[in-house]
């Protein structure tokens, strides 16, 4: 777990969507198709890790959605309802907890029909600003996303949280100068924004 030690007072928090404010999806995205159609879990977990990537910077899903159905038979509808309706869990109403508090942010990657479907289906208002990897053009873990997430808020890193549950974006985002939280465990991401919230009274 990296977390960096807050030398400054903290404006604004960013979340990560799957994994912090949401689950992470590709998992129980690809249990659930490879269960209703018969495909190897693991070999469909890792194609939909591979061709998302390759695709989270476009607005055009279907790239993805032709890889996945050429590949293992599965209609398209069928991927994009396993990738999409997976809801919000305590992350989310964690992060509403601080309403007022800090300015609330989000950077994440989604594709296309992924982003459309979280604004929605979640009400977002109480993000000062939202972020999408599809609507930027730019994925973590490149310093270019957190750079355009920075310009858009006008503050320096080290007035910044970033959490994430992916190591490699928590380490870029901590080498821009961002304190960041590694997200391993939403009870302990509790007690580490009570921390945040202590230093900042």
């Amino acid at each position: 777990m990296l977390y960096l030690v807050i030398i400054k007072m903290i404006k604004t928090i960013i979340f990560d969507w799957g994994g912090v404010l949401a689950p992470a999806d590709t998992e129980i995205a690809a249990k659930q198709l490879s269960d209703k159609f018969g495909c190897d879990y693991s070999k469909l977990k890792e194609k939909i890790v591979k061709y998302e990537k390759e695709n989270s910077e476009s607005s055009n899903d279907s790239m993805f959605l032709n890889k996945i159905k050429s590949e293992f038979g599965i209609p398209e509808e069928e991927i994009m309802k396993a990738l999409t309706e997976i809801h919000a869990w305590e992350g989310f109403e964690i992060a509403k907890s601080l309403i007022g508090k800090f300015k609330l942010c989000i950077l994440s990657d989604q594709m296309q029909f992924k982003a459309d479907y979280i604004k929605k289906n979640n009400d977002l208002s109480f993000f000062d600003i939202v972020l999408f990897s599809s609507e930027i053009g730019a994925q973590k873990p490149s310093e270019k996303a957190f750079q355009i997430m920075l310009e858009k808020l006008e503050e320096a890193p080290e007035e910044c949280l970033f959490i994430d549950d992916r190591e490699v974006n928590v380490k870029t985002a901590q080498g821009l100068g961002i304190n960041v939280i590694h997200c391993e465990d939403i009870d302990l991401l509790k007690e580490q924004l009570n921390e945040v919230l202590k230093n900042n009274s």
